[in-house]
């Protein structure tokens, strides 16, 4: 069973629906030497500015078994981007000003965006097209806008080496004025929160900057996150006790070091066409096999009304199907936690991240136990949502992320040391306020608790 979604699909998505009507999204496969001002060259595949991000190969040189002699295509994108929320305070409590993103990657082409979401080279209008619209708001101090959240966090560490965006979050005036575009549209919490739970409407970047909030501005009472759940039991008393219990995380980060000082990760570049089991044709790079059901890097050439550029065309990523990310829960000694496993990636400065406590990609190291506890016919999910991870670099990458409530037997039992932690939701809620500690998939993930808080 799925508990905690909300009926009907809400005013987010009615919204939605008309911008992807108007949006003229088109998506080509081209040819790579058909990618106007892209080139490959020395093994590198870069745009001819030195801007966006290139494709890059790397040969990752390690002692763990998921990742020894794994030889892959990554993208390389230094730049620092801005996701950006802005919102106001209303007479129901707090308003989201959300945008209408059409990326050539997403499932229906247009989601549900922060208010800002661009590169350095986007908003520095490298492609020589229309200004980014609100951008100021994020680079340059005012009084009209007070800064709620602003932090680092990481891309996803097995396609993205060294990835960061800041996910910030201010609260502006009574006077502030949102483009005139119907790209960009105040919501209530409420209706924030209902679309959270419908497939492929929000995506990973505004979940990532959601979770980072501060919670209380979902409560919609003026209460603390979660309190409405006060005397009622169930999962949504549950989710209060594990939020209003201890959030000192310093012994969950010193085990976090100390596996970082244990791995043993090296990241050295190769180029594209020396790549093992890989090999680059006139339409793309593909893995051993090249079937459509590998993963692969090709050329697109791509149309959208609504975008700064109406026309480009860029490689993109394309992934070999659906996955599934689990975040799982279980009752010990009465409290609920969640269990997050040590994520090794090659593209985390940091070297390990905590990540959900299953991620169904070969790159990514499983746990066996965790397996057998979703197996379980007692194991329940709160909630389930699918959702293209970050359609501006990605093609065809789906998840289903999902929270499950495991029998309270498997909260209870010893966890090999190396496997992970059990964590309180008020450990994990502390840790969003942290820089380079939740892998991007755990900030997704608990982004579908907001529909109790």
């Amino acid at each position: 069973m799925i508990a905690g979604r909300p009926a009907g699909r809400g005013a987010v998505v009615d919204w939605l629906d008309g911008l992807r009507a108007r949006s003229g999204l088109t998506v080509q496969p081209i040819a790579i030497d058909d990618c106007v001002g892209w080139s490959m060259d020395d093994g590198v595949w870069r745009h001819a500015t030195g801007g966006f991000f290139s494709i890059v190969g790397v040969r990752c040189l390690t002692d763990m078994p998921h990742l020894r002699g794994v030889e892959s295509p990554m993208i390389a994108q230094p730049e620092i981007g801005v996701l950006g929320l802005i919102v106001r305070r209303s007479g129901a409590g707090f308003e989201w000003l959300l945008q209408g993103k059409t990326e050539p990657g997403s499932v229906f082409g247009t989601q549900v965006a922060p208010s800002v979401q661009a590169t350095q080279s986007n908003y520095r209008r490298v492609h020589g097209g229309l200004p980014t619209p609100l951008i100021d708001w994020f680079l340059t101090p005012t009084p009209d806008a007070v800064t709620l959240v602003d932090v680092p966090q990481s891309e996803q560490g097995h396609c993205f080496l060294g990835k960061y965006n800041r996910n910030a979050v201010i609260a502006v005036a009574d006077g502030f004025t949102p483009p005139d575009s119907p790209n960009w549209a105040w919501f209530s919490a409420g209706q924030v929160i209902q679309a959270l739970a419908v497939d492929f409407t929000v995506n990973t970047d505004a979940r990532s900057v959601l979770s980072c909030a501060d919670w209380r501005m979902f409560s919609g009472d003026g209460g603390g996150a979660f309190c409405r759940w006060h005397g009622q039991g169930g999962f949504g008393e549950a989710l209060l006790d594990s939020f209003q219990s201890s959030s000192v995380v310093g012994d969950l980060i010193a085990d976090l070091e100390y596996r970082r000082a244990a791995t043993r990760l090296q990241i050295q570049r190769a180029s594209l066409r020396e790549l093992r089991g890989w090999t680059v044709a006139s339409e793309g790079i593909f893995s051993a096999g090249g079937t459509g059901a590998s993963p692969s890097v090709q050329a697109f050439s791509v149309t959208a009304w609504d975008r700064e550029v109406s026309t480009w065309c860029q490689p993109l990523m394309v992934g070999a199907g659906e996955v599934r990310v689990v975040l799982l829960c279980a009752k010990a000694g009465g409290a609920l936690r969640f269990f997050l496993t040590f994520s090794v990636e090659p593209g985390f400065v940091e070297g390990v991240q905590f990540a959900p406590s299953l991620v169904g990609d070969e790159r990514c190291r499983q746990v066996e136990w965790v397996a057998e506890a979703l197996a379980d016919p007692e194991s329940v999910v709160r909630a389930e949502v699918l959702q293209s991870d970050e359609g501006g670099r990605f093609a065809n990458s789906i998840a289903r992320y999902q929270i499950v409530e495991a029998a309270a037997g498997w909260g209870e039992s010893d966890v090999p040391d190396g496997d992970g932690r059990w964590m309180t939701l008020a450990q994990l809620k502390a840790m969003t306020g942290r820089s380079g500690l939740l892998t991007n998939e755990t900030r997704s993930v608990l982004s579908l608790l907001l529909a109790w808080a």
